[in-house]
């Protein structure tokens, strides 16, 4: 047996390019043609789908049934949709970017833990236009929702703080001075000519703005260029090119034994199966089949190749599917509708229930796609990267403390600091005010029921 040379010095650079491959970082879509690629460049690495139509379509007398080897990995012990379901069409899945609301909608469910809240929220962001301006009043909606206006007033500056920054704006005025008070090298000036003097800025009235402000051109001048700096819609680059991606999972409702269960399945068809060629493995391990020393030591290097994508292809997926199961654990409220947001997971705790590193789940929920009822969804949209747990432990805790205090003596604000601190948070006194204000509860003085 002949073996050029030339392809074997391209292969031993795939094995070293494969062995510093991270597959647990690769979309599907590039696996697959990874995967792909590795079946035309290595003689040893075979597509077990192909073999199995074949053998399929001709009908020859049964065969023994041969024992398997350590060698092949066995791909149809993992559950598939359906046994007997057509073949799915083999074509990328168009996956649109989340819209201004989707987007908004999912930090909302994020941000606001109490219903009313998260009404009051969710009623803003369809209130939205199609620039992220807010174009009804706060209180058109504080007496549709039959609330008070402050109210809708916090929980509007909090979608504010939501990305894109300066979202729910009721103008572009607000916008501005959203966006300055965010830049550290705001000069002041600028805050009082844009809240003074607007309309002249707009209209380019600039002797009006340096008579009334005592200040000079260059001060205006300076003051023009941090506005230009400026973006004039919040909603403005939402969305963008439509991507195509091959999703890892499918979550689907089905029956079992008259029960519904929400199930997690990996969509293994959209990556060939991988087997090593008996042809060649029989030809290594056969003692009295002679091949040159070159040959050996071509196919031992191949053979290890695809092993080494075998085995990653297995790990990668072992780990996606279990990230995936505890996501679906964690959300099955939501699911079932006895919940209206989602319970947000964190990297910590997914690592630790998997027996993984909080890096590896990091890595393998990045670009990673699930087919659900709603919609084709990315994995990293089930996560929070701000420990959204404690923020829950917080605003329970505090809404307890409020609860349980003498109505003739509330609490105030410093007081109620005092006890989170004593009982383990680590809170300052604006945060308490920020929490207090986004659950609805009133200052101390406001929660005060006089003597009868």
């Amino acid at each position: 047996m002949r073996l050029e040379q030339n392809l074997q010095t391209r292969l031993e650079l795939s094995h070293v390019l494969l062995q510093r491959l991270d597959l647990l970082l690769l979309p599907l879509l590039d696996l697959r043609q990874l995967v792909e690629q590795a079946i035309e460049q290595n003689p040893v690495l075979e597509n077990d789908t192909e073999k199995e139509n074949e053998e399929s379509e001709v009908k020859e007398e049964p065969k023994e049934k041969e024992e398997p080897t350590e060698d092949v990995e066995d791909w149809d012990t993992y559950p598939k949709l359906s046994e007997t379901a057509e073949k799915k069409e083999e074509m990328p899945i168009p996956a649109p970017p989340p819209t201004l609301k989707e987007a908004l909608i999912l930090q909302s469910r994020l941000a606001f833990t109490e219903e009313r809240l998260l009404k009051i929220s969710e009623c803003i962001i369809y209130e939205l236009n199609e620039d992220g301006f807010l174009t009804s009043s706060t209180k058109g909606i504080a007496e549709i929702l039959n609330e008070d206006e402050e109210t809708v007033l916090s929980v509007l500056r909090k979608i504010q703080t939501f990305d894109p920054v300066g979202v729910g704006s009721r103008d572009v005025k607000e916008y501005l001075l959203i966006q300055l008070h965010l830049k550290q090298d705001t000069p002041e000036i600028i805050f009082e000519i844009i809240e003074k003097h607007f309309e002249d800025l707009v209209h380019s009235n600039y002797e009006k703005i340096l008579e009334s402000l005592n200040i000079t051109q260059v001060e205006l001048d300076e003051v023009i260029a941090h506005i230009k700096l400026c973006n004039l819609k919040p909603g403005a680059g939402m969305g963008g090119e439509i991507r195509y991606v091959l999703p890892d999972l499918t979550l689907k409702r089905v029956e079992d034994n008259g029960q519904a269960v929400w199930i997690v399945y990996p969509n293994n068809e959209w990556i060939p199966k991988l087997r090593l060629s008996k042809l060649y493995m029989n030809m290594l391990h056969d003692k009295d089949n002679s091949i040159d020393k070159d040959a050996g030591k071509y196919l031992r290097q191949n053979v290890a190749t695809a092993k080494l994508l075998i085995e990653g292809i297995e790990k990668r997926r072992e780990t996606i599917n279990k990230i995936a199961g505890f996501i679906k654990d964690s959300i099955l409220d939501f699911l079932d509708n006895k919940a209206r947001n989602f319970n947000f997971v964190t990297l910590e705790e997914v690592g630790a229930a998997i027996g993984r590193n909080p890096s590896t789940v990091s890595r393998a929920i990045q670009d990673k796609w699930i087919q659900t009822p709603y919609g084709l969804l990315t994995l990293k949209s089930f996560f929070s990267m701000h420990k959204p747990k404690a923020y829950t432990e917080v605003t329970k805790r505090l809404q307890e403390v409020v609860g349980g205090e003498d109505k003739k003596h509330p609490l105030r604000d410093d007081q109620i600091l005092s006890i989170l601190q004593n009982e383990g948070f680590k809170l300052a006194r604006t945060t308490v005010v920020k929490y207090r204000t986004l659950l609805g509860i009133p200052p101390g003085h406001k929660r005060k029921i006089a003597d009868s």
